[in-house]
């Protein structure tokens, strides 16, 4: 197995600040994951990246428009640190 560390941007629609006006956000997120080839630690980079947002959200009520990216994604080694 190899070692992938990814830089995920979640960007989303916040509904719970203002009702008038929604605030729209973005928070930057990295992990580091194991998987076998380059495309499935990109899956699970986006994975993580997403469960960590979740659980984030649920905490601040953020209901919409929730988009991820990775900005970066290159393979390291086994003993890297976020």
């Amino acid at each position: 197995m190899k070692t992938y560390y990814a830089v995920g941007v979640v960007t989303y629609t916040d509904d719970s600040v203002d009702d008038e006006e929604p605030y729209n956000g973005k928070e930057v997120y990295t992990v580091i994951v194991t998987a076998n080839t380059r495309e499935s630690g990109k899956n699970k980079a986006m994975q993580e990246i997403s469960f960590a947002f979740d659980d984030d959200a649920f905490l601040e009520g953020v209901t919409k428009n929730v988009k991820i990216t990775l900005d970066d994604f290159y393979e390291t080694s086994e003993d890297a640190r976020c």
